[in-house]
């Protein structure tokens, strides 16, 4: 049940179904990115994906998603393919893995590392 909540958390961003991907988060989410960002809220963290047009030079995209149950908790893995903007050229590659905590059947905690790889 876990996996599928985050697949379909996943699958809500991709399409940028901000409703969905809202309905899908405990209302005091924490998100903790790899920079050491905390955000709290479902409602804040889905108005600053939505606001969100990435980087001004980079473009990004998921080449490969997988989804791992550990310890009570989901591992999301994405690798991802950066862009330069103005040739389309490979900037570099990285992996960001996600650790996913549920209560109560919606994620209440989403932890982020990433592993960046020259191109």
């Amino acid at each position: 049940m876990s996996v599928e909540i985050a697949r379909r958390y996943g699958e809500a961003l991709d399409d940028h179904d901000w409703d969905t991907a809202r309905q899908l988060l405990d209302p005091e989410v924490e998100i903790v990115r790899p920079s050491g960002r905390h955000y709290q809220g479902a409602e804040r963290w889905i108005q600053l994906l939505s606001d969100s047009d990435g980087f001004d030079n980079i473009e990004t995209e998921i080449t490969a998603r997988a989804y791992e149950q550990r310890n009570g908790q989901v591992i999301e893995i994405k690798d991802l393919l950066h862009r330069w903007r103005d040739d389309g050229d490979v900037a570099y590659t990285s992996r960001e893995e996600t650790t996913i905590a549920f209560r109560d059947g919606l994620i209440a905690r989403m932890d982020s590392t990433v592993e960046h790889h020259q191109a």
